[in-house]
This record gives C-alpha cells, structure tokens and sequence, in this order.
C-alpha cells in the first residue's frame, strides 16, 4: 500500500482517470467528492500529463528539451526535437484542451527541428 491520505489518493485516481479521455465534470462521482482546491489541482495535474502523452504519442521519445514561455494570453511550448514529429505536435495540441480550459490560456506548440514550425 502506498502511503497516501484518503484525499490525495482520490487526487492521484482522479489525475489518472482524466489524463487520457474525458475532461472533469461534477458529475463524476470521484471527482465530485473533492474539495474546489483539489478539483483545481486534479485539472492542473491531468492537463500537463496530457500535454506530456501527447508529446510523446507516437513513443519514439522524438522530443529531447523543452522550454516554457507563459503571458496572460497564452503559454508557447518550444520543443527540440529529433524529427519532423508531425504526429506528436497534433496529439499534444488535441490534449490541449484541458490544458486550455484549467489555465485559461490559448496553447502554442513551436516544433524546432532543422526548420521552426508552429502548430496551432
């Protein structure tokens, strides 16, 4: 058993439970028992771990640095990159919703290859 508090396992199940397919909503029964905090939270979480699937949607682990540039308007996510990662750069703006959603800023992915290409 791992040593979590009641509250934080129902934050790590809930994270798990949203980082792949539906966004959080009030009508589910895990998600609904946490407080506003933890809710903010488990958006957060999920929102970075989908973005972070996404990056890597096709496993060939093509990006190999990222940086982070975030204003009031938007967040620009800048990744070196191995290859073209075309496959990876719409998987990770398709997860973006959430990401979009909980931080309430348009998402930018730039792909730097041999050649910068912005996606989105």
């Amino acid at each position: 058993m791992l040593p979590f508090a009641p509250a934080e396992r129902l934050i790590i199940g809930a994270v798990a439970r949203f980082h792949r397919a539906a966004l959080p909503s009030g009508t589910h029964d895990h998600y609904a028992r946490l407080k506003p905090a933890a809710r903010r939270t488990v958006r957060w979480l999920a929102a970075l771990l989908r973005v972070a699937d996404g990056l890597d949607d096709t496993h060939q682990s093509l990006v190999t640095d990222l940086a982070c540039e975030a204003s009031p308007r938007q967040v620009v996510l800048r990744c070196n990159a191995q290859g073209a990662g075309a496959e990876e750069c719409a998987r990770a703006l398709e997860k973006g919703k959430l990401f979009e959603q909980a931080f309430e800023r348009k998402w930018v992915i730039v792909w730097c290859v041999a050649e910068a290409r912005t996606c989105g």
